[in-house]
């Protein structure tokens, strides 16, 4: 009787002992493959590395995909430089009225956010190289500068403005019908 009960006691204490190390290896296991891949995302989201001209960039509008390019496709369609950061091109994507959703993959998709996307025909106050500019969109909805003097540079700069008016500025959410109206709102701005 004695032997059986010092036999359950070991056995007791020696499947604790295999569940314990078990356990200890499994956690050290996982953690390890965890800040591994922490370590791989953390490098290709770094904000401040070129893109790969090889990166696939998705253009989706609600739930239908309305393009599938690479980096240098859209560079070339939208005019841009040779090199892009991924804050840059989130930068001019957002003036397109695209917000960065998912980056996955070599992937990145951009999801049309239509309650910050500008309206075709209109025009908006701005911010252009950190001073305020008058856009106009075209039919298309592309934010477009019609001449150099709609870039107000001999005035204050943005960075001067409160922070609410700021944010309105850099979002595009002054929208007017007529060049006159956004010129009027825009000198409230510069006095």
């Amino acid at each position: 009787m004695i032997n059986k009960k010092k036999l359950f006691v070991w056995m007791v204490i020696i499947l604790a002992l295999i569940f314990s190390i078990t356990y200890y290896f499994s956690n050290k296991y996982i953690t390890n493959k965890n800040t591994q891949n922490n370590s791989v995302r953390a490098s290709e989201t770094d904000k401040s590395q070129e893109l790969s001209d090889n990166l696939k960039i998705c253009l989706v509008s609600g739930e239908k995909k309305e393009k599938v390019l690479t980096l240098a496709e859209l560079k070339k369609e939208l005019n841009l430089d040779s090199n892009l950061t991924e804050a840059e091109l989130s930068k001019e994507l957002k003036n397109k009225g695209y917000v960065l959703e998912v980056q996955e993959n070599g992937e990145m998709t951009y999801k049309k956010d239509s309650s910050k996307s500008v309206k075709p025909n209109k025009y908006y106050i701005g911010e252009k190289d950190g001073y305020l500019a008058i856009y106009k969109t075209n039919e298309n909805g592309t934010l477009l500068i019609e001449n150099s003097n709609d870039v107000y540079t001999n005035s204050k700069k943005i960075e001067s403005l409160n922070d609410i008016d700021k944010n309105k500025i850099e979002n595009f959410e002054l929208e007017y019908n007529t060049k006159d109206d956004a010129e009027e709102n825009l000198s409230e701005f510069l006095s």
